[in-house]
């Protein structure tokens, strides 16, 4: 005798093992959509320094790009790649042309209790390293970073910041820039004339792909010359 009101209670536990099946391979399946669509709009917009990198969003096998690129045409390129990628149903994108930070300044600002690093870097990694060559140059130091990714640092300027921090440290105060790839230095020097002096000369040595701008460093008199004996 057929009861069809005692199916739905079969039913059920069936449903639910549906759904959790559903549940168990949607998150597989959503990681490895996110990973296809990621790497091939990478591969399309390679990271530019300074830029936000681009980023694979996924909601079902809907793909949603963000990021900046280089060259405003990648934009184009790197959603019709995603679009591509195995298992991708829809892509919408929010890719955008970088911008250049202008001006593109980066400083080093010693007092007798701290040394403040503010700013503009290419990247974490150059960051990370003007942290390392503070360290170093100020050992005991309170360090403050305020610096910030952004694009359009000139070329060497990595070599030009790690460069500046250690003639900053020859300074009882002070502050070291960089600015579009010229180098300023600024402060109080040594309390001995014959050594302010080769701060300055030494300061002049600019890295290749730097320039110098001003310099500013307050020196004492240099010593009289011995009065002629009578």
């Amino acid at each position: 005798m057929y009861q069809p009101s005692k199916w739905w209670w079969g039913l059920i536990p069936l449903a639910l093992v549906w759904v959790l099946a559903n549940w168990v391979k949607a998150g597989p399946i959503k990681l490895d959509i996110q990973a296809r669509a990621q790497a091939v709009a990478s591969i399309a917009a390679p990271d530019t320094p300074g830029a936000r990198p681009v980023f694979a969003r996924v909601a079902g096998r809907d793909v949603a790009l963000s990021g900046e690129v280089l060259i405003a045409a990648t934009t184009a390129t790197a959603a019709k790649a995603a679009g591509e990628s195995l298992g991708v149903r829809r892509v919408s994108s929010s890719l955008a042309q970088v911008a250049a930070v202008k001006p593109y300044m980066w400083s080093a600002t010693r007092d007798v209790t701290k040394l403040t690093l503010s700013g503009v870097v290419p990247s974490e990694d150059v960051r990370k390293a003007n942290l390392d060559a503070a360290s170093k140059a100020f050992p005991g130091l309170a360090l403050d970073d305020q610096q910030k990714t952004g694009f359009g640092a000139t070329t060497g300027f990595a070599a030009l910041t790690a460069w500046a921090l250690p003639e900053l440290a020859r300074l009882r105060e002070g502050v070291a820039t960089v600015t579009d790839g010229v180098f300023s230095l600024a402060g109080s020097g040594p309390a001995e004339f014959a050594a302010c002096a080769a701060v300055q000369a030494q300061s002049r040595t600019v890295p290749a792909g730097g320039t110098l701008g001003k310099l500013a460093i307050e020196c004492p008199s240099p010593p009289r010359p011995p009065a002629p004996f009578l």
